[in-house]
């Protein structure tokens, strides 16, 4: 894997013409007609491109070209079959691209919250969506490269999901959905082998008891909730000692490690995308007392919320072009 932990600019150029990336949103780009997933090809021919995140899921296949990938995890070089998957929330950016061509699959958080929700039950499909990683930077991103047939198998799939979206067929949602299943499983099939190989006792491959998908939902929907063992155990019915060892098989950590983990994701996002002052993102987060919500968060991520907020100020580059509009505002309601 060609991978490196650094980051491909230096203080000096972010503190120049700063700015946050940009937080592209599913509705304004896509609108709420038809089915909310979006298969097509993006050209980011030369150069370097806008930081941005957004609001929904994104699969990134490389088809051609090249150029650097910079994100939470750190800067990747990319090649043709690279696979990434981001997590609504990610950032990421494109760097030194050269002839670089990408197909892009999104999906909104409504799909993954109602019509998909079953995945995060499936073991085979849990590890896409369900972090086994204990870092709030690798939660939220997967990168791996595909061997050219299942690259090759996966194109034929983003190819149906676009022809079927410029369709008005009664199967367009069928068709869209299957194929955007076939897509995932996949990956899923992919990474399970990967991790197969070089981690084969992983507890988080298991599928998730119901207690435990219970136990994560109400964490991940009320984070700043005062949550603590026992009242997350009262809630759930259960002795507070089983849940702790039953999460932590099938999770990896402690329920509260788990949550202390969301909440910092939460807060690291908050504050790359947004200018909300400091204190109110540790309310929003669970952590209102600003000494607190310091401690925990250097803590977690190794510096200062502050310092944390300057490091990913970029500069202003090229306008993020793999994200285009699609649809027509005057027909939205």
């Amino acid at each position: 894997m060609r991978n490196s932990c650094s980051f491909g600019w230096h203080e000096s150029d972010m503190m120049s013409n700063q700015r946050r990336p940009k937080a592209l949103l599913w509705q304004h780009l896509y609108g709420n007609d038809g089915v909310p997933v979006i298969a097509q090809r993006v050209s980011l021919m030369n150069g370097d491109f806008e930081p941005h995140s957004h609001d929904f899921v994104e699969v990134v296949l490389v088809l051609s070209g090249y150029g650097n990938h910079i994100s939470l995890v750190g800067e990747q070089s990319l090649a043709p079959g690279d696979i990434i998957i981001l997590r609504p929330g990610a950032w990421h950016v494109y760097r030194a691209c050269r002839q670089l061509e990408v197909y892009n699959c999104c999906f909104s958080r409504s799909l993954l919250q109602n019509e998909l929700s079953w995945m995060g039950e499936e073991a085979w499909l849990q590890h896409l969506f369900v972090a086994k990683a204990t870092s709030v930077e690798q939660h939220s991103i997967h990168f791996f490269h595909l061997a050219q047939p299942i690259s090759t198998t996966c194109l034929s799939h983003l190819d149906t999901i676009h022809i079927a979206k410029q369709t008005n067929s009664v199967l367009q949602k069928t068709a869209i959905l299957g194929h955007l299943l076939l897509f995932l499983t996949q990956l899923a099939q992919d990474m399970g082998e990967r991790d197969a190989i070089n981690e084969p006792s992983l507890a988080w491959k298991r599928a998730l008891p119901m207690t435990v998908l219970s136990a994560k939902n109400l964490l991940d929907k009320q984070l700043a909730y005062p949550w603590s063992l026992e009242t997350l155990s009262k809630r759930l019915g259960i002795d507070r000692s089983y849940l702790v060892r039953l999460f932590t098989a099938h999770i990896g950590i402690s329920p509260i490690a788990y949550l202390t983990r969301q909440c910092t994701q939460q807060a690291t996002h908050l504050l790359i995308t947004t200018d909300l002052p400091i204190a109110t993102i540790g309310a929003a987060v669970g952590w209102p007392e600003p000494r607190h919500f310091a401690r925990r968060f250097k803590a977690q991520v190794g510096v200062s919320a502050s310092a944390y907020r300057a490091q990913f100020f970029a500069p202003m580059i090229q306008s993020d072009q793999t994200h285009q509009a699609t649809f027509d505002e005057s027909k939205q309601v």
